[in-house]
């Protein structure tokens, strides 16, 4: 984009909002609203830099604020589950970098993917541009399935007794130990 930027445009935002909500969450409402609050402020912030590139910019703030509050709830959801049975134990930096990779990763897998159609239908391209001559990388969904298992798997067998994945000739099997 050609022109002068606005106020609330660039890294700024999210380097003053984001770690205010996040502690504000974390101090008013304690775990997991921390992470919940640090995920919508992401939402929210890029709704408001979004909204000139888009077609439909009411829509498209509210598609924005969904898909990371989806994101937040898989971070949630995975990564305290995986706190939970496998590092509540494990002491110092560890236990927190094992917990932030497991909320991190798969909060980024749905924004990666959520915002991949919202995207490729809201942005407002050049008239000379057209969207339609971009060629289209397709990932099978099998692929995305079988890369959330393979986290999964890898996340429950680091701790030894939940599980393990084989891998076959013709597919994808967890096995759930004890």
């Amino acid at each position: 984009m050609a022109g002068k930027r606005k106020t609330l445009a660039g890294i700024w935002p999210f380097l003053f909002f984001t770690p205010w909500v996040f502690w504000l969450g974390y101090y008013t409402l304690f775990v997991p609203f921390d992470i919940l609050f640090m995920f919508l402020s992401i939402g929210i912030i890029n709704a408001i830099q979004l909204k000139p590139l888009v077609k439909s910019p009411t829509r498209s703030v509210w598609q924005c604020i969904l898909g990371y509050l989806l994101a937040a709830v898989a971070g949630i959801v995975i990564g305290l589950g995986a706190y939970l049975l496998c590092y509540k134990n494990i002491q110092g930096i560890a236990r927190d970098l094992a917990t932030w990779l497991s909320i991190s990763i798969p909060a980024a897998l749905v924004v990666a993917y959520y915002f991949r159609y919202i995207l490729k239908v809201q942005v407002i391209m050049p008239e000379d541009y057209k969207s339609d001559n971009l060629p289209e990388q397709k990932v099978p969904l099998s692929n995305v399935a079988v890369l959330i298992l393979f986290i999964g798997s890898a996340v429950l067998s680091s701790c030894g007794k939940y599980g393990y994945l084989a891998e076959t000739e013709y597919n994808i099997e967890f096995y759930i130990t004890q």
